[in-house]
This record gives C-alpha cells, sequence and structure tokens, in this order.
C-alpha cells in the first residue's frame, strides 16, 4: 500500500512546499485507502484484482481532488508508482499516456475504460 508520507515526498518533489501545505491530507488518505475496500458482507474485497485497485486509486484521486494543483497528473503518478510498489509494471508509450489523460480529462471517466486501460498495459513483474 501508498503510505501518506511517500505520495506528500513525492508531491512535494513536483510541485514544492507551497503547494505542498495545500494539500487536502484527510482526502489523500481516503484515496489511499480506497483500493483496499471491502463489502460489508462477507468482508471480501471490492477491488480484488490489480487493476482494480489501479483503477480505484486513479479514480479516487481524481474524484477526491486533494492536490491544490494538478490532480489528473498526479493521480496517474501515484498510481504509477502503487503499480510498480505492487511487483507490476506499467508498459505504455508517452503518446498512449497523453491521450489517456486527455480523453480523460475530455469525459472519458466510466469505471470499465479506466480498469480496460491498465489492464491492457499492466504486466506482474516475475523474479
Amino acid at each position: 500500500m501508498m503510505n501518506l508520507k511517500e505520495c506528500l515526498n513525492a508531491y512535494y518533489r513536483y510541485y514544492g512546499e507551497e503547494k505542498l501545505m495545500a494539500v487536502n491530507v484527510d482526502a489523500l488518505d481516503k484515496a489511499l485507502v480506497e483500493p483496499y475496500a471491502k463489502t460489508f458482507i462477507g468482508e471480501r474485497e471490492i477491488f480484488p484484482e490489480m487493476t482494480d485497485k489501479a483503477a480505484a486509486l486513479f479514480e479516487a484521486i481524481i474524484r477526491l481532488k486533494p492536490f491544490p494543483v494538478g490532480n489528473l497528473a498526479f493521480a496517474f503518478i501515484l498510481t504509477v508508482l502503487f503499480i510498480h510498489k505492487n511487483g507490476w509494471r506499467l508498459k505504455a508509450s508517452d503518446d498512449e499516456v497523453r491521450q489517456f489523460l486527455k480523453n480523460f480529462s475530455a469525459g472519458f471517466r466510466s469505471s470499465v475504460d479506466v480498469k480496460g486501460w491498465f489492464l491492457k498495459r499492466m504486466e506482474q513483474v516475475r523474479d
């Protein structure tokens, strides 16, 4: 799981102290736990697969807007860090990433579309 300190350190490196001071830490914390949400009945994970978790994190950051600037870009950056931290890698060209973020910001936002995008481009790292 990504922790709050890692996320804040990454944001600080990109945007500096002034923007860091305006981060909504509660919203960021909620976004970071969303991929691990469980149902009330049976305590099953709502997002069982890593692609589900990646899409959930990305969408939670966008929805909760914890950052004063750069929510879309930083949602993507943190999602890639999350993927790597969990033993996966994202195989996407710069053009694919730009097009994905452009489409997302233009309203291409269904969970299936986001999950599908990650599903096509994620692969588990084998030791």
